[in-house]
């Protein structure tokens, strides 16, 4: 089953199940029900209501059945939640009630004979909806909310699968505006004091154990959807349209893998961090992602270890953004990665370097890479992609690439650069099929010989090695100061690359 098939099925039970105290509600109770049942129509005939009646201020729908079944049909979410009470207050808001136990099915052909059973738990919940029709706003609080996903196994053989979701001490507001056919927008903000996890997975003698918790989270979420929006259809078309980001940040979190194999043994790793942010952005079809965790430790035990390894590190991040969709204009695309101060636990250094002749100086890697490109093709366009690629061509065209910062930093020495390209899209000859090239780079090296002296005094029998990279540095870089080293690269757009100055092609 593919992970976008997986995930809209998922997602689908999720908001059904903990967020319809975020989606459904209004000042009066049948403005409520009217915009619950707008919000439905994206999910077709997918969705069934039941028996709804009216009893004073108080609207109750029996049921909402769900039989929802991917694209390809390979794959059905099931299950009902009900009874929903709307009760209009005199304050002019709506008290929203639902059941404390929801449960729903996950199966098709992905699953052979298996499936899977979504168990959500809300325990103390309340939700309060104010304001007015086609602008609501929602107050809503639980002590507990729960996920377990447990597998119906067809046979003992198979594999026995077990996941468990808490969130603890839960609030937060949400606001929702527009209708199904004019288009809506949403914007919600959770916090919880706590969120632990489990998930295990075991079979034929192979275990594998992840258990953990985050402190203080807090999640801020906004969404743009067309009009008339299909939750069901991944066309490329529909998805341009939607305009949505998520942002999370955690004040700590703790996670423990444990493992087991039939030959090798059991292994332990203990993986924690002093919190951080991770934020999602999809915007005019542009795709961006950034993580950034701070005060990274880990700690590992594996089969045939005597002993533990561990590391930390002041900051590990990561950040990727780029076009999902094909266009004709160039759209903005990025990499980064930042590994601050990543240092190593004397276990690992006394298989690196025994005799201490080297410094055990914190690593850091950390570059920004940002620039320009565009999908010539949808990505979900299979037989333009296969023509594209058939053709020799690539799907992607890099117009301008500039790496805005570098550090590299080891062993007493460090490497810095920065430099900006444009790239030749009509040119891919020069390059052997790569878009031709035209720039410069400009790179700064401190305490490089002072490495390669200590390396040199080393048993390692790299006597040759060495001295070719002193050789390699003499060439291609120029002496600014003490132990300090520059090179500049320039490719020109007739294809010549020249190293400060010196032409080489």
């Amino acid at each position: 089953m593919s992970y976008s098939k997986f995930a809209r099925l998922t997602v689908c039970s999720a908001a059904l199940a903990l967020s319809a105290h975020a989606a459904f509600a209004e000042v009066d109770a049948n403005d409520v029900w009217d915009t619950w049942q707008d919000d439905l129509k994206m999910y077709g005939k997918g969705i069934s209501v039941g028996e709804v009646t009216q009893s004073g201020d108080t609207l109750t729908i029996s049921t909402l059945s769900i039989d929802l079944t991917d694209e390809n049909n390979l794959s059905t979410l099931k299950g009902e939640i009900g009874p929903l009470i709307l009760t209009s207050q005199d304050d002019g808001t709506v008290d929203v009630d639902m059941p404390s136990i929801l449960e729903f099915t996950l199966e098709g052909q992905d699953f052979g004979d298996n499936s899977l059973k979504f168990i959500v738990s809300l325990t103390g919940q309340t939700m309060t909806a104010s304001g007015t029709p086609g602008e609501i706003t929602y107050d809503y609080a639980a002590d507990k909310y729960s996920i377990t996903i447990v597998q119906d196994r067809a046979s003992e053989e198979d594999q026995n699968i077990t996941l468990g979701l808490v969130l603890n001490n839960v609030t937060g507001t949400y606001l929702r505006q527009g209708s199904q056919t004019m288009g809506t927008s949403t914007a919600s903000t959770t916090n919880a004091t706590l969120l632990t996890y489990i998930f295990g997975f075991e079979d034929m003698g192979e275990r594998f154990d992840i258990s953990g918790q985050i402190n203080g989270l807090s999640a801020i979420t906004s969404t743009e959807l067309p009009a008339n929006y299909d939750a069901m259809s991944s066309d490329i078309d529909q998805l341009k349209q939607v305009r949505t980001a998520f942002e999370l940040t955690t004040t700590k979190s703790t996670t423990v893998i444990d493992y087991a194999t039939a030959i090798e043994g059991a292994g332990n790793t203990i993986l924690s961090t002093n919190g951080g942010t991770t934020r999602f952005e999809l915007v005019d079809g542009v795709f961006a992602y950034d993580d950034l965790s701070n005060d990274v430790s880990i700690e590992a035990t594996a089969p045939g270890m005597p002993f533990t390894v561990g590391a930390s590190a002041e900051q590990l991040g990561f950040g990727l953004g780029m076009p999902f969709v094909q266009s004709e204009t160039p759209q903005a695309i990025a990499l980064s990665t930042d590994i601050i101060g990543l240092d190593l636990d004397p276990n690992i250094w006394g298989f690196i370097d025994p005799t201490d002749a080297l410094p055990h100086d914190p690593l850091t890697l950390a570059f920004n890479l940002e620039g320009t490109g565009r999908l010539v093709v949808d990505l979900d366009d299979e037989e333009a992609m296969n023509a594209t690629l058939e053709s020799g061509k690539s799907p992607f065209e890099l117009q301008t690439l500039s790496l805005t910062s570098f550090l590299f930093s080891a062993l007493g020495a460090e490497l810095k650069g920065a430099g900006d390209f444009t790239f030749d899209n009509n040119d891919l000859v020069t390059f052997d099929g790569f878009p031709a090239p035209e720039g410069r780079i400009e790179l700064l090296a401190i305490g490089v010989n002072g490495l390669l002296d200590k390396l040199s005094a080393l048993p390692l029998g790299m006597d040759e090695q060495i001295m070719g990279a002193r050789m390699m540095l003499g060439m291609f870089t120029t002496v600014t100061g003490d132990d300090e080293l520059t090179s500049s690269i320039e490719i020109e757009k007739t294809g010549a690359i020249s190293v400060n100055g010196q032409r080489m092609r």
